[in-house]
């Protein structure tokens, strides 16, 4: 595609035209990045702005230091920082990025199903993109390690489970070890050992989950998928979320739950199944949340369950009419892990739930 020169005022006026960044871009004969570029170039200091025409580049800095004199001729240096585009903007951008994403392929729906049952498939996390030595850890883990792991762990929880007619494959978060090139957790900013650049542990998790899902519907007539937040993947799960929602809109088997809400809660029945990643509060503090919060939904079940990841270890409880549960990590320990002694093993679990009586069984594959 030619790159013919506009200005960035052209830019904005085709975007406003088109309404898409993409049809602006195919009407001016440039790239969807220049296009960008602009809107980008509109939200920050004129001096951040000039500094990137000046190299030529349409990254935007974090943060930058610009030289500039006071009235006497005096030389100093300001910090400044670009302002921050909004969560709304930012969903807004991904689904743009992603509404070329090819739908799903048609899969024959399974013969029989029982629509008295419920099954929960739960990855809790994953950590794709993670790097871990065997020398250092008595484990080797990487982008590849994770997603061969996590798709045997899958295939073998839903060929052992029930042929219940609805599924529901929870990620309890940090199914991404890192959510961005910056090698740290958000917001600690933890150092974290990565493998490879972020984009390709992007890629790997969408089909990851994407072989999960058509594993899925070859065994459920339907197939909810949710993904929760988790503390290393703020950002991450929303791109993954987006970009399956865009492959299976369209498909009547197939609901991508792309809710904002931090927590997950579905009526089976007399079934309540509720879900966050677990790192904002114990398990006490989140019953008494979601018996308040879901009091309607509450009072109609009977069997009620909380399943939450982050800690890495399996533990459960009752607490107040609930059932609350930690799941193990499916990924292998990286460094940090065993360098503080955590002797976690990994699993992943599925539970079918009968719509009456609550939990029914459960497939456990550890590894």
């Amino acid at each position: 595609m030619s790159q013919a020169k506009f200005t960035t005022e052209e830019y904005l006026a085709a975007y406003e035209k088109h309404g898409s960044i993409d049809k602006a871009g195919k009407a001016l004969g440039v790239s969807r990045q220049a296009i960008y570029r602009a809107i980008v170039k509109t939200r920050n200091d004129p001096a951040i702005s000039a500094a990137m025409n000046r190299i030529n580049t349409s990254i935007v800095p974090n943060l930058t230091w610009v030289k500039t004199k006071h009235e006497d001729g005096t030389a100093y240096s300001v910090l400044l920082k670009p302002e921050q585009i909004s969560f709304d903007s930012l969903v807004e951008n991904l689904e743009e990025i992603f509404s070329n994403v090819p739908p799903a392929p048609e899969i024959p729906e399974p013969s029989s199903c029982n629509s008295d049952l419920l099954t929960v498939y739960k990855i809790a996390d994953l950590h794709i993109g993670m790097r871990s030595w065997n020398e250092e850890t008595g484990n080797d883990y990487d982008t590849t390690i994770a997603v061969d792991l996590g798709t045997k762990g899958m295939s073998e929880c839903i060929s052992g489970s029930p042929a219940s007619e609805t599924c529901i494959i929870l990620n309890l978060g940090d199914m991404t070890h890192a959510d961005n090139n910056q090698n740290q957790t958000p917001r600690s900013k933890h150092a974290l050992d990565v493998d490879g650049r972020h984009f390709k542990t992007l890629e790997s998790s969408v089909l990851f989950l994407i072989h999960t899902i058509e594993m899925a519907l070859q065994k459920h007539k339907y197939v909810i998928v949710r993904n929760q937040r988790g503390n290393h993947d703020e950002i991450s799960f929303m791109a993954i979320t987006l970009a399956l929602y865009q492959r299976y809109h369209s498909c009547g088997r197939v609901t991508i739950d792309k809710s904002p809400n931090e927590f997950f809660v579905h009526e089976f029945g007399k079934n309540m199944i509720a879900a966050c990643h677990g790192d904002k509060g114990d398990h006490r503090r989140l019953v008494l949340f979601f018996s308040d919060e879901y009091a309607q939904i509450w009072g109609k079940t009977r069997w009620r369950y909380l399943y939450t990841g982050h800690v890495h270890k399996s533990k459960g409880e009752d607490i107040g009419g609930m059932y609350c549960e930690s799941l193990r990590a499916a990924a292998l320990r990286d460094a940090y892990a065993h360098s503080n002694g955590y002797t976690g093993r990994s699993q992943i679990r599925a539970t079918t739930f009968h719509i009456e009586h609550g939990e029914r069984s459960r497939y456990v594959v550890n590894y």
